[in-house]
């Protein structure tokens, strides 16, 4: 059995930590440190040195005593001995992917329909306590890569975390599920906050953390009818503000007043005295559509309302 004399690891991006496993380490063998490592000597499960400073180590018993217990003195201490070394990267490693496995089932409060919701980004994380780190996680696992400290560790609180981001985002702010898209980046730092005091206990910082997306499907019959019950809210907020302004007007109208009005067919409902305001805003809000029969004083009958001269640049506007 050959007796080593240099003990080295050559970290990457991929690896978070290393276990050196040998029963040929001997007294005089050469320990190397590269940046951003940091090592530990283990034996019998129990850390007996960390070795946190980048450079080479002499692993002598006068120079580090704790050896004493290790090496097989009777034989004049040139005995290997078995023991372990752990690499810790401690290096910062970017461009981790998460993402939801299954959709989280948020309730609109608008709206009170539950929509099934994914969710998918990007992270970065840094080992920042080695020590805690090594005892929190490793176990007997002889190589952790980012694949297995991710799967295992980090993406189970990733998705609790982007859950209940989500949802106390949308119930605190009353947002819609249909508009959270836009609040990416602010749900962005309040889960990275959220996830740190989590990862704290690991040794474990989280660097970076990004939502690419969050989406729905739009064959889901939930995200449809939730689509639909803003369509309608948008409908009765509008058209009834535009009923209540009728009724603020004198009940007798000017022949110029009379012609200015529109009347419109909405979803089979004929609504009457809307302004061109109360129209633009109708269209804005998708309520009245490309084939909604508008009429007024002049017409010599009902035409779709992207017909109509006045109205044809809004249709387009909304295209852009």
């Amino acid at each position: 059995m050959s007796k080593i004399d240099v003990i080295s690891w050559e970290s990457d991006r991929s690896t978070l930590c290393y276990r050196y496993n040998s029963d040929s380490i001997k007294n005089g063998s050469t320990l190397v440190i590269h940046e951003s490592q940091t090592a530990f000597f283990v034996s019998g499960g129990a850390i007996h040195y960390e070795f946190g400073e980048a450079g080479t180590h002499l692993l002598s018993t006068q120079n580090f005593p704790f050896l004493n217990s290790l090496i097989n003195l009777p034989h004049g201490g040139e005995s290997p001995f078995k023991a372990e070394v752990w690499y810790v990267n401690q290096v910062t490693i970017p461009g981790l992917r998460w993402g939801t496995p299954s959709a989280i089932l948020l309730e609109d409060p608008t709206y009170k329909i539950i929509v099934p919701v994914t969710a998918y980004g990007t992270y970065s994380i840094r080992i920042v306590n080695a020590r805690l780190f090594l005892e929190s996680l490793i176990g007997n696992m002889s190589l952790m890569g980012t694949s297995t400290i991710d799967d295992g560790c980090i993406k189970p609180f990733i998705v609790q975390n982007v859950s209940q981001t989500i949802s106390r985002r949308i119930s605190s702010q009353e947002s819609s599920i249909l508009t959270i898209s836009n609040e990416l980046k602010s749900m962005a730092t309040a889960c990275k906050e959220d996830l740190n005091k989590m990862m704290q206990k690991f040794g474990i910082v989280v660097t970076d953390f990004n939502f690419m997306a969050i989406s729905t499907s739009n064959d889901n019959d939930s995200l449809q009818r939730l689509t639909e019950a803003k369509n309608r809210a948008a409908e009765i907020t509008i058209v009834g503000s535009a009923e209540r302004n009728i009724e603020n007007v004198s009940q007798i109208q000017t022949p110029q007043q009379e012609y200015n009005m529109w009347h419109a067919q909405i979803n089979g409902i004929r609504v009457d005295g809307l302004s061109y305001e109360a129209i633009s805003g109708l269209i804005s809000a998708q309520v009245v559509g490309n084939n909604t029969l508008l009429w007024r004083k002049g017409m010599s009958s009902w035409m779709p309302a992207s017909m109509i001269e006045e109205f044809t640049i809004l249709f387009n506007i909304n295209k852009i």
